[in-house]
Order: C-alpha cells, then sequence, then structure tokens
C-alpha cells in the first residue's frame, strides 16, 4: 500500500479503470474532502452522503432526504416492536410517531425501551413522550443503553462556528413556532441580512428547517436540543438560560459524536 495521500489515490483510480464501480463516500465533511476520491472512469459513478449541503460538488445530483411519511413511519415501528402491540392501539402509536418526527433514530430508540418493558402499553409510551416533551425531557427519554438521540445532533451542532452555535441556542427559545428573519434578527441583535446569513448556515447543516423564504422552524428534538446546550431545564427561566449560555463556546468539531438529513 503506497504511504502518501497522492499516491493512494493514484492506486484508487487505477483499480477503477474499465470497471463498472458504485463508490459509496458516507458521512462526507465536506466537498474538499471527497472530491479526490470521486471516480472519472465512464462505467463509475459516486453516491456521496453528508450531514451538510455540498452545494460546491459541480457535476452532483442533489437528493434531500426528507422524514418519513405517516404510513412509512408506523411500518417501521411495526417492525420494530411488533405489529401485534401496533395495532392493539393504532392511536397511540401514532403519537408516538408524531412524537419522534417521524425520524428512523428516535424511532428505533423508543422501540428498544418498549421492547424492554412488555408491561408499558403504547398509549403509556406515548403518554411518556408527550410529558418529556413539555418538560424539556425529550432528549433523556430518547436514551436507552449505547442508544441516544444526541449523538445523532450533535456532531452537526460542535460542526459550528461560535455565531451559528450561539445563534442554534437563542432562538430556540425566541418562538415557539415559524420564526421569521425579522424575529431572528431582533432575538440575536443582527441587522437582518447577518441574522439570514446564520439562519441559513444552521439550515446547511440541518439544524434548522425552511419552508418559504424568511421562514424558519425547529423540529422538536431540534429545539430540544438546542435548548438543552442553552442551558434551559425546568424551572430555568428562558431569559436567564440565554444570558447563561449567549458565550458559552462550542468544543472544537473533533471533540463531539444531526439529526440531519443523514439517516
Amino acid at each position: 500500500m503506497p504511504v502518501g495521500p497522492g499516491d493512494r489515490i493514484s492506486l484508487y483510480r487505477s483499480l477503477l479503470t474499465g470497471r463498472r464501480v458504485l463508490v459509496v463516500l458516507d458521512d462526507a465533511r465536506d466537498s474538499a474532502q471527497v472530491r479526490s476520491l470521486l471516480p472519472s472512469d465512464p462505467g463509475c459513478a459516486a453516491l456521496v452522503t453528508s450531514r451538510y449541503r455540498l452545494a460546491d460538488l459541480v457535476g452532483a445530483l442533489p437528493l434531500e432526504l426528507d422524514v418519513l411519511s405517516a404510513p412509512e413511519a408506523e411500518l417501521l415501528l411495526r417492525q420494530l416492536v411488533g405489529t401485534a402491540r401496533v395495532a392493539a392501539d393504532p392511536q397511540a402509536a401514532a403519537r408516538v410517531v408524531a412524537a419522534c418526527g417521524r425520524l428512523p433514530p428516535p424511532l428505533r430508540i423508543c422501540a428498544a425501551r418498549h421492547r424492554a418493558r412488555p408491561g408499558w402499553s403504547m398509549r403509556y409510551l406515548a403518554d411518556r413522550l408527550a410529558d418529556r416533551l413539555l418538560l424539556l425531557l425529550l432528549l433523556d427519554e430518547l436514551r436507552v443503553g449505547s442508544l441516544d438521540i444526541r449523538a445523532s445532533i450533535e456532531p452537526s451542532y460542535r460542526a459550528l462556528d461560535a455565531a451559528a452555535a450561539r445563534a442554534f441556542r437563542l432562538l430556540a427559545t425566541a418562538a415557539d413556532g415559524p420564526l421569521s428573519t425579522v424575529q431572528a434578527a431582533r432575538a440575536l441583535d443582527l441587522a437582518p441580512s447577518a441574522a439570514e446569513h446564520l439562519l441559513e448556515q444552521l439550515v446547511d447543516a440541518h439544524l434548522l428547517v425552511t419552508d418559504m423564504p424568511g421562514r424558519y422552524r425547529y423540529p422538536a428534538l431540534l429545539r430540544a436540543f438546542a435548548r438543552e446546550q442553552g442551558g434551559l431545564r425546568p424551572g430555568v427561566v428562558p431569559a436567564q438560560a440565554d444570558r447563561r449560555s449567549a458565550e458559552r463556546p462550542v468544543a472544537s468539531a473533533g471533540s463531539g459524536c444531526a439529526l440531519g438529513r443523514r439517516l
């Protein structure tokens, strides 16, 4: 095996020559990390997955994965806990799916907890998730053994620069529903253009969702994570948590474990 990266890339490309190969490049940090690995042979193609939008990857066809549809999420829950448990209370199962944001990672964790507690009904699980959501303890509820929903979100958060991380924490308490650019600018004490730049950074990191220009929202799990990072716990006034966390530094990207769209 060649020692230098350049020689290794040359060997890699020589192995692809004349072959039909699909190269999978998983969890790319940025375009620069994968650009030299993209095959040039006409019989080859590459599939790149990332937590971030790789807008500068020239020639790539972007495909953003959305959350599961409600039927798809309910089917996954059936596969994870068994059809009988879901069929016993389909309305409660639908509430569990909604509380998990129709995302596979939290659904898997909920299913693991449900399987480990045979005495829990689907309704009891749904009620627990609803209570924890109100009490800002939803993230603690979505943890069992080595499975922790925070591990799906934290890498994207740790990769933010200080300004974007601060915006992510503070804006989670600025509004309970959709957030406008003007509201964000007011909460961050910035000009609207500067606030929009930070908002779009969060969208690119899949830590915020935008359904139309100038309107943004936090999915429930991301809002809970942002508030937790901001120090907001039951009994803590949001403004107090904001002041404490406003200048909290973010650890380097390598020190953490998104939800993102890489599921």
